[in-house]
């Protein structure tokens, strides 16, 4: 699984586009990241300049990392229950979640040219213009240091 989303990201690369939102990934024993996704990161992502990776950060209601969205590199997305203050009840959280934005009953369009409302992190992490989520991401961006953040220890 990790092989072939590292090759569908580098893929996703050659679109040149400003803004990647993610709603796969996985976590892993020892809390280590896959080494094709670390590769992904280290040689392509961290030279497109300008690039943001937003990632769901897993709905297991865990602290386990849940790669790619865990590295110091990517905005790592959790959700909000439906008042919007609260963590959903399914959200994983913990130091590798950047920021927050609501992930519970989320109209989405579906297959066929209908909607459905979907709940989980990925809902969380798509790009919504009436709730600013990609402009959230972008400003987590712009608050960042020029040196990218340490990564989780394993």
């Amino acid at each position: 699984f990790e092989d072939d989303l590292a090759v569908r990201l580098d893929e996703a690369l050659a679109e040149s586009p400003d803004i990647i939102s993610l709603s796969a990934g996985t976590s892993t024993r020892n809390n280590l990241p896959s080494l094709s996704l670390d590769v992904f990161i280290e040689t392509r992502l961290n030279r497109v300049n300008g690039l943001v990776l937003v990632a769901a950060v897993g709905n297991e209601n865990s602290r386990q990392y849940f790669w790619p969205a865990a590295f110091p590199e990517v905005v790592s997305v959790g959700a909000l229950a439906e008042n919007g203050r609260d963590k959903a009840s399914f959200s994983n959280f913990g130091s590798c979640v950047e920021v927050y934005a609501p992930g519970v009953s989320v109209l989405s369009s579906w297959i066929g040219s209908t909607t459905r409302t979907i709940t989980g992190t990925s809902m969380a992490s798509q790009p919504d213009g009436r709730r600013k989520r990609c402009s959230r991401a972008t400003m987590v961006m712009a608050r960042r240091p020029a040196a990218p953040r340490r990564r989780p220890a394993g």
